[in-house]
């Protein structure tokens, strides 16, 4: 729960100004043994269990027309007619992705979106057990600058480009924190 003070909404531009009250959904890791993920464009994501099911919460979808969330049952992997054939990645690939401008190499959304999510991985103790990074691009110089400051260097981070289908041995998603927050 967000509480907005007064003083901050008169502070803020006309058209972004925040509810006065939002719930959002806690933050989550999810470890999948076997688990696929499918980003095929900039506006979706889908990640998928070993039982090929789509896994809604660590999945986003934006909706057409609109600047906002569509429901996991809208996610555009079920509209596909040719998948991809995943690329096999031996070991832990930890996802990156989020949605927003981070999806097309902005610098502000990598920092507030895709970052923010290795402090829940450390916590979860999963650090250590990334053998990769799926990133949107690998060769923007923030990527490989940030990533390197943490210890993770350019062979550990996988791209979208080349892993737009990919099945891992363990696959590590986060929620999009933020994306799900529901005004009251």
């Amino acid at each position: 729960r967000l509480d907005v003070s007064a003083e901050f909404y008169d502070l803020c531009v006309e058209y972004e100004k925040p509810h006065f009250v939002e719930h959002t959904v806690p933050a989550f890791v999810l470890t999948l043994a076997d688990g696929r993920l499918y980003a095929d464009n900039y506006n979706s994501v889908a990640v998928m269990a070993a039982d090929d099911r789509l896994v809604g919460d660590a999945s986003f979808q934006f909706a057409k027309k609109a600047w906002n969330l569509a429901p996991p049952e809208d996610n555009n992997i079920f509209q596909q007619r040719y998948f991809r054939a995943p690329v096999p990645v031996a070991g832990t690939v930890c996802s990156l992705l989020s949605g927003g401008g981070a999806a097309m190499g902005n610098y502000s959304h990598w920092l507030l979106d895709s970052l923010p999510g290795l402090h829940l991985v450390k916590e979860a103790g999963l650090w250590d057990s990334i053998d990769y990074f799926l990133v949107y691009d690998r060769h923007n110089g923030f990527v490989r600058e940030t990533m390197g400051l943490l210890g993770v260097g350019p062979e550990r981070l996988l791209d979208v480009r080349t892993h737009r289908h990919l099945r891992a041995d363990r696959l590590v998603v986060l929620n999009e924190l933020g994306l799900r927050s529901l005004p009251v």
